[in-house]
């Protein structure tokens, strides 16, 4: 992380999960060319310059490796609105700068850092009060098999080093 204060929230958070959590920008990382086996990120680019970040991923990573985030899509109804209609991200407390992505897009920029194999997919299309959820799961499935799946909440982004 970037901000001193969410890494230490991450430390407290996964005190029992090994690893370490580290104060860096991610557009200029502090470790040699093909360091690390993969990358994984979960609602982390629409905050970041997209593709100066990712061309520093794609430089510590090992050759091959994978590459997995998971990025808030902005063909959703809902993040549309919040990205796009000032009170409302206010109110859903944006970060000033934040984005989300669309589909095509997503892949541009990964193909344009220097990834194979790149795939993007809709994942994650419904979310909802707790209460709701064992309804919510039922109907999911041909909600996403219907016009609604580029609706989705969340982009997934696979690719290779």
């Amino acid at each position: 992380d970037l901000i001193p204060h969410m890494a230490r929230a991450a430390v407290r958070t996964g005190r029992s999960q090994p690893g370490r959590v580290l104060v860096l920008d991610a557009h200029r990382l502090s470790f040699p060319d093909a360091s690390f086996d993969g990358a994984f990120g979960n609602a982390v680019l629409h905050h970041l310059n997209p593709l100066p970040a990712l061309r520093e991923i794609r430089r510590v990573l090992k050759p091959g490796s994978p590459l997995v985030f998971f990025e808030p899509n902005m063909s959703n109804p809902m993040v549309w609105l919040i990205k796009n209609v000032g009170f409302i991200g206010r109110m859903a407390r944006e970060t000033p700068g934040e984005t989300a992505f669309r589909r095509s897009q997503l892949e541009s920029l990964a193909l344009e850092a220097g990834f194979s194999d790149v795939q993007v997919r809709h994942y994650d299309f419904c979310i909802g009060p707790k209460a709701l959820l064992p309804l919510i799961k039922t109907i999911e499935p041909s909600l996403e098999g219907s016009f609604m799946k580029s609706w989705s909440l969340s982009l997934l982004l696979t690719a290779k080093a």
